[in-house]
């Protein structure tokens, strides 16, 4: 029997490399594959929770949304004339450094944009909340 050449013996190693990565790859193909059932079911756990956010916007008063929306114009009227020396009264009453008295404004109006707010009392309340984050 005739003696392989190195070039030979590297070509076959080469082979025998390129046979393990696919193997490899097929092992790591199949550890990130899920059954077609378990695929199924976490859809439908997403819809479920679709279906629960859309109950609870639902589940919230006519009187509420209306509230919100009354308190979301007269609240970007207030934010239009309040001042920083507002703001950094809001800031002296509550202990805190009055240089933040522009970042409070800012949050502030974040807070009012959202809209989750119906009363200034809460606006406020929220906006200082975050400000000490």
């Amino acid at each position: 029997m005739a003696r392989k050449s190195n070039h030979e013996e590297d070509d076959e190693s080469m082979d025998d490399d390129r046979e393990k990565d696919l193997k490899d790859d097929e092992e790591d193909d199949d550890e990130d594959t899920i059954g077609l059932d378990e695929a199924e079911e976490e859809e439908e756990d997403d819809d479920d929770d679709e279906d629960d956010e859309d109950e609870e916007q639902k589940g919230a008063s006519a009187d509420d949304l209306e509230r919100r929306r009354l308190f979301q114009g007269e609240a970007e009227e207030i934010l239009e004339n309040l001042t920083l020396e507002d703001v950094k009264e809001v800031l002296s009453e509550n202990d805190m450094d009055l240089a933040m008295a522009s970042r409070l404004k800012k949050l502030l109006t974040q807070v009012i944009a959202e809209g989750e707010v119906t009363s200034m009392d809460d606006a406020w309340d929220e906006a200082l909340e975050r400000l000490e984050e």
